[in-house]
């Protein structure tokens, strides 16, 4: 039995240009009204969600990745990045020359231009972006090298690591370094949801933890859970979880460790796997 349902957002129930379909909110609101906790599993920040979730009910919200998991009730779970993490992370941005963004709970401190990307329009247009260009085409190549082009050593100075707690760092990167970055920081996990940056957290950290987390309080098992989802940050909860479900828009890699695949973001996907099995019958 189905107790709990978690929806990625961007290429699950948000659609290519950042909509949400009323079929799909309208199923979200009847698996509620037969009890099953619904929930949102993003590497997106808590700020403004309930702006970007555009009025949907929701009882619980799993964001940056699994590392600040709330409701309108209670924290679930909170995993800040520790300041020796960040001391590194930051040391390396600026001796590299790589754009970071902090997330933490209200705001975000970093650089403009991620800041900006973090806009809900112009988040889903980055994503879209994402699948158009890629690292290895030219003008790409030539953008990313400029961008992160390194600094002298006498240009260190003193780094300052924020005082609130930074749940998630976005850095600006070839989705191909995650392997090299995961290496540099032991400490730390690396993931992402596009080609162009990269999302780290704490060591252990992914959605699927922060589900375990709401799982635990609400005594019901990861089997009796299912989610929805598209990109490698969803991988581990896609796996983890009694039912996987990958969007028909979905890379390849995340269709071959799926349950089920259903038809794409823009076609229905949620409503087509909910109805395939049998959760939209009767309340």
């Amino acid at each position: 039995m189905i107790k709990a349902v978690f929806f990625d957002l961007d290429g699950t129930l948000l659609t290519s240009d950042g909509s949400m379909s009323a079929s799909s909110k309208a199923a979200i609101a009847k698996l509620r009204a037969k009890g099953i906790i619904c929930g949102i599993a993003t590497g997106r920040s808590p700020i403004k969600m309930a702006h970007l979730i555009k009025g949907l009910k929701v009882d619980v919200l799993v964001t940056y990745n699994g590392q600040y998991v709330f409701s309108d009730e209670r924290v679930y779970f909170a995993q800040p990045l520790t300041r020796e993490a960040l001391s590194e992370l930051l040391l390396f941005a600026k001796k590299e020359n790589r754009k970071l963004l902090l997330g933490g709970r209200n705001k975000f401190e970093g650089d403009w231009l991620l800041k900006l990307s973090q806009q809900p329009a112009i988040f889903s247009l980055r994503k879209i972006f994402s699948k158009i260009i890629h690292p290895d085409q030219k003008v790409v190549k030539s953008w990313l090298k400029k961008l992160t082009k390194k600094k002298p050593v006498h240009d260190l100075d003193v780094i300052e690591v924020p005082s609130q707690p930074i749940y998630q760092c976005v850095m600006l990167a070839d989705e191909r370094e995650s392997q090299h970055l995961a290496e540099l920081f032991p400490d730390c996990h690396v993931t992402h949801s596009n080609a162009l940056s990269v999302d780290i957290i704490p060591q252990g950290g992914s959605k699927l933890e922060g589900i375990r987390h709401v799982a635990d309080y609400h005594h019901f098992s990861l089997d009796e859970v299912m989610v929805f989802g598209d990109s490698a940050n969803d991988k581990e909860m896609l796996q983890g979880v009694g039912f996987g479900i990958a969007m028909g828009n979905s890379v390849a890699s995340i269709k071959e460790v799926t349950d089920f695949v259903t038809k794409s973001n823009d076609d229905e996907g949620i409503v087509h796997a909910l109805t395939y099995f049998d959760l939209l019958e009767g309340e």
